[in-house]
């Protein structure tokens, strides 16, 4: 059992968490006062009753101390609930059913929703807008690719600081730094192919040349994040906000961009804020929450690799 705090905690809220990649149920994430409610949808569900049977007598136990003491006193019959943060919830996995999960592969995408790996005592600080939590029972993620799991800079970034950064200049340039490693991985990959390519080479001069070509377009940090975008096949809806809060921004300064291209328009941003940020109207700078708000729900479609 995982405990997470959720920036529009609901008693309602109450989600079957499905992997995309395999296509199949790996959780149930509920808020606390859900489990022993009977006010919500799924109160007469079988599995999540029995889901929140075994998750109960684990809060009851409570060997992670998350609880705390209830200041409700005049009441004859307590709620679970009563001795639980109200804005915490749990993602409860089976461990026989799920042997290999790996709740960094998840934590970026339920964040992209509002949920944040809970601390005690430490409430979520951050302002930019989230995903809207789907309608239905389902929510869907994509898991971070195997490559980018073990990466310890993703993991510090969405448990330790997004969730509790409340400078937006700060916000953007941590977020940034994604695309950095992004940039990293990407240039090996074309580097490896490279030499795979340049070893089995038996061409003219010509031909060698045009091996080297891709390894040259990354020569450029402007070239290797719009490439690392492009590599992860992100959805034009998920980067349109982005796009729009970047040219506005730019614009407010007075400064050109040199395409619209998601990956441009990001490079000029962060340029704007190293080099000149003195030129920011500060009637536009609320634009850099935006663009946060934006990178926070598309980045876990970057690092889960989707083709």
């Amino acid at each position: 059992m995982f405990f997470f705090t959720s920036s529009l905690p609901g008693e309602g809220q109450i989600f079957d968490l499905v992997d995309t990649a395999i296509d199949e149920r790996v959780g149930l994430l509920a808020p606390v006062r859900a489990l022993a409610s009977r006010e919500h949808s799924r109160s007469d569900d079988e599995y999540f009753q029995t889901v929140a049977a075994s998750a109960f007598w684990q809060l009851v136990e409570d060997k992670e101390r998350h609880s705390q003491e209830s200041t409700i006193l005049d009441i004859a019959t307590y709620s679970i609930s009563d001795f639980y943060d109200e804005n915490l919830s749990v993602l409860i996995v089976n461990p026989l059913m799920q042997p290999t999960f790996n709740l960094n592969a998840y934590v970026p995408g339920l964040f992209s929703y509002g949920y944040s790996v809970y601390t005690p005592g430490r409430p979520m600080s951050c302002s930019f807008d989230f995903k809207d939590l789907p309608k239905g029972k389902s929510l869907k993620l994509a898991p971070v690719w195997r490559d980018y799991v073990i990466e310890p800079y993703f993991k510090n970034l969405y448990t330790e600081i997004l969730p509790y950064e409340i400078n937006p200049i700060a916000t953007f340039l941590l977020q940034y730094q994604v695309f950095e490693v992004l940039m990293q991985a990407v240039f090996a990959e074309r580097l490896q192919q490279l030499k795979e390519a340049v070893g089995k080479f038996s061409g003219t001069a010509s031909d060698l040349r045009e091996l080297v070509t891709p390894i040259q377009e990354l020569s450029a940090e402007r070239d290797r994040i719009r490439t690392s975008i492009s590599a992860a096949s992100v959805p034009a809806e998920l980067l349109h906000d982005i796009c729009d809060a970047c040219k506005a921004l730019l614009a407010g300064a007075n400064k050109a961009w040199k395409s619209e291209q998601c990956g441009d328009l990001l490079y000029d941003v962060r340029n704007l804020i190293f080099h000149n940020f003195r030129a920011i109207p500060n009637s536009d700078r609320q634009l850099i929450t935006k663009i946060n708000g934006g990178l926070v729900r598309a980045l876990p479609r970057l690092l889960s690799r989707l083709a």
